[in-house]
């Protein structure tokens, strides 16, 4: 029991070692602290750059800043939107319009496909009434050749 205690506690400080030896190293700074506790720089041209920065952002953020408080941008930013507005309320009335007129021709076709259905059954009913017809009068024909021979032979 001791010894597997002992074994984890070995591996355990190998992985913490390991870790460790790995861990990305923190960027060591130009800064200093003297022995009066104040903030110097190792050189004097990274004091005059790191304030030439930060100038040049403080003008950036000034801007940006005068930027959106400008009440021309507020102007332009709502006739945008009253543009994007209008558009969508345009491709809205446009999508309904070719919707209906999806279902327009829809219905037309139903329609149609109707009306066919019912000529289609109309000329069958004719058909075959027709071939009725045909066949009655066929067997009237043979009635009367029959009865004609009939009398052709009593004469």
């Amino acid at each position: 029991m001791t010894k597997e205690l002992i074994i984890i506690a070995i591996i355990a400080l190998i992985i913490y070692l390991y870790y460790q030896q790995n861990k990305p190293k923190a960027k060591e700074e130009n800064w200093i602290w003297d022995s009066d506790l104040t903030l110097s720089s190792l050189n004097e041209e990274d004091w005059k750059t790191k304030y030439l920065n930060l100038e040049l952002e403080k003008e950036k953020l000034q801007e940006q800043i005068q930027n959106l408080a400008s009440p021309q941008q507020d102007t332009t930013l709502l006739e945008e939107i009253d543009e994007l507005t209008l558009e969508r309320d345009e491709a809205i009335r446009s999508r309904n319009e070719a919707q209906q007129e999806v279902l327009a021709l829809n219905n037309l076709l139903k329609n149609k496909t109707q009306e066919i259905n019912n000529k289609d059954k109309v000329l069958t009913q004719i058909k075959k009434e027709s071939r009725q017809r045909e066949t009655a009068l066929e067997t009237k024909i043979k009635e009367l050749k029959a009865k004609l021979k009939d009398l052709e032979k009593s004469q």
